[in-house]
């Protein structure tokens, strides 16, 4: 569940003289249903967690993994800086 500002015009004069003391917007909730899942999964993640971080190199990211990708290249900008 998370919560979504309702509102219709920023410009909106009772939003432009909003206070400290009084917060006008309202939220409308928005409920998404999550499957849930069988107990045995969340120790398979867990366990796939732990042993992440317990080696001694990072695991070699996805092929096509656009947050991989952008982090290697993060990494290799920061490398040649520091050499």
């Amino acid at each position: 569940m998370y919560f979504d500002p309702e509102y219709k015009n920023l410009e909106d004069e009772i939003i432009l003289h909003r206070t400290k003391e009084q917060f006008l917007f309202g939220f409308k909730p928005t409920i998404i249903p999550v499957k849930l899942m069988e107990p045995e999964w969340i120790e398979d993640l867990c366990r796939n967690l732990f042993e992440i971080l317990s080696s001694d190199k990072p695991p070699k990211g996805k092929p096509n993994c656009q947050g991989c990708n952008l982090l290697f290249e993060w990494l290799s900008k920061i490398n040649n800086y520091l050499l």
